[in-house]
C-alpha cells in the first residue's frame, strides 16, 4: 500500500507536471545523494577530514554510481559510452565548482554544522548538474517516455 501510494502521488502530484523523466531523477538523486552524504559524513565526522576533502571523497565515490543511473534510468541514453561519459565528466565539474563554492561561501559566512552547510551545497549541484545533463548530456534522447501502466493502475480504465 505505501509504496502504490506513492505511486500515484507522484504520477498526479505537481512532480507529474515535470514529466516522468523528473521523477526518476529525483529518485536516482535521492538514492546518490544518500550514498554521498554517508560517505561525507563518516570522512567528516568519523576520520575528521576538513569539510572540503570530505565532500569530495562523498561526490567522487557517488560519481559513477550517478553516471550509470542518469544514463539508464533517468535519460535511458543509447548513445555512445565514450562520448556520453565525456560530456558527463564535464558537466560533473562544473556542477561540482558550483558546489565547492557554495561550500566555501555558506561555511565561511554562517558558521553553520557542517551538515547543514553540505545540504545547501548539495542543493545548488542538484540543480546545476540535472540541468547540464538534460540540455548538454543527453539532450535529445528518449527520456521523456511515458511510465508503463500495470499492476499498481488497479487494472483496466472502464
Amino acid at each position: 500500500m505505501p509504496l502504490r501510494s506513492l505511486h500515484r502521488t507522484l504520477l498526479t502530484g505537481p512532480a507529474a507536471a515535470a514529466g516522468p523523466q523528473f521523477v526518476r531523477f529525483v529518485v536516482a538523486g535521492i538514492a546518490n545523494t544518500v550514498f554521498g552524504f554517508l560517505v561525507f559524513w563518516i570522512a567528516n565526522q568519523g576520520l575528521g577530514w576538513h569539510i572540503a576533502l570530505a565532500n569530495a571523497a562523498g561526490y567522487a565515490l557517488s560519481l559513477v554510481l550517478a553516471y550509470l543511473l542518469n544514463r539508464f534510468f533517468v535519460f535511458s541514453d543509447q548513445i555512445a559510452v565514450k562520448g556520453s561519459v565525456a560530456l558527463f565528466l564535464a558537466c560533473f565539474a562544473a556542477a561540482f565548482v558550483v558546489n565547492q563554492a557554495v561550500l566555501w561561501g555558506v561555511d565561511a559566512l554562517s558558521g553553520w554544522h557542517p551538515g547543514i552547510v553540505q545540504l545547501i551545497a548539495m542543493a545548488s549541484y542538484t540543480l546545476v548538474f540535472f540541468l547540464l545533463n538534460k540540455l548538454v548530456v543527453f539532450a535529445g534522447h528518449p527520456a521523456d517516455r511515458p511510465l508503463p501502466e500495470g499492476p499498481a493502475d488497479g487494472g483496466a480504465d472502464s
